[in-house]
This record gives C-alpha cells, structure tokens and sequence, in this order.
C-alpha cells in the first residue's frame, strides 16, 4: 500500500528513489523508439520536400 509522504527513514525514501521500476525501463524504452521513429518521420519527410523543390527549381 502506498505510504504517506514523509513516512519512513531517509535513508529508505532515498534508496526507493533510487532504484529503477521495471515500468521505468518500460516508458524509457517507449520514450526512445518514439524519438527515433520522430527522427527518422522527419527526414524521410526533408528528403521528400527536397525532391520536391529540386523539381520545381528552388
């Protein structure tokens, strides 16, 4: 069950900050594959906008 802030030593809120979630990893690993399919969106999209102003002359 969840504890009250404030509740508990120091030491033991700072170890529990500390320690990573398995859900943690979970949302890093979710945060990363989001940026890199974000980056690759975007120059898949630079390359198309260059394609098309090579073809109209700019």
């Amino acid at each position: 069950f969840p504890r009250r802030p404030g509740s508990g030593t120091a030491g033991e809120r700072q170890r529990r900050e500390d320690l990573p979630l398995s859900i943690d990893l979970t949302f890093h690993l979710l945060r990363t594959l989001l940026e890199l399919a974000r980056t690759q969106s975007q120059r898949e999209r630079a390359e198309q906008n260059r394609i098309i102003l090579n073809a109209v002359g700019k």
